[in-house]
């Protein structure tokens, strides 16, 4: 199997995986959050053989139920459909763990599709 490689990236490679897989039949400004521009957001993407196939996103936000805490957002968590279920979203969401951890959050969340739920419950989300 082709290894493959997790790297802080611009925010405008992510848009077309975002596109794709999270909001397809939608023109592309849908694809930008507010956050995107947001000075602790970090982007990140997956490559295999240099083809951009994930994307995720971490800033952060505070969570209603943890306002006393310093709490990191995981948004626009996104694999191709051709690449899923292959571990890539896992490293994907682990990178975006471990630079929230590097900076001292004490809450790291998201707001998981249905259809995701499993994968987040993987992770250890509640």
């Amino acid at each position: 199997m082709t290894e493959t490689v997790i790297e802080q990236s611009p925010l405008e490679p992510l848009i077309a995986i975002r596109s794709q897989v999270l909001r397809p039949n939608q023109p592309l400004s849908n694809c930008y959050y507010p956050e995107d521009v947001f000075k602790h957001t970090k982007h990140f993407a997956a490559f295999i053989e240099s083809k951009t196939v994930g994307a995720a996103s971490i800033y952060k936000e505070q969570h209603p139920d943890f306002a006393l805490k310093q709490s990191w957002r995981v948004r626009g968590m996104a694999v191709l459909p051709e690449f899923q279920g292959k571990g890539i979203g896992m490293q994907l969401l682990q990178t975006c763990i471990n630079h929230a951890i590097d900076e001292k959050a004490d809450v790291i969340w998201c707001n998981a599709r249905t259809n995701a739920a499993k994968f987040y419950k993987k992770a250890g989300f509640k």
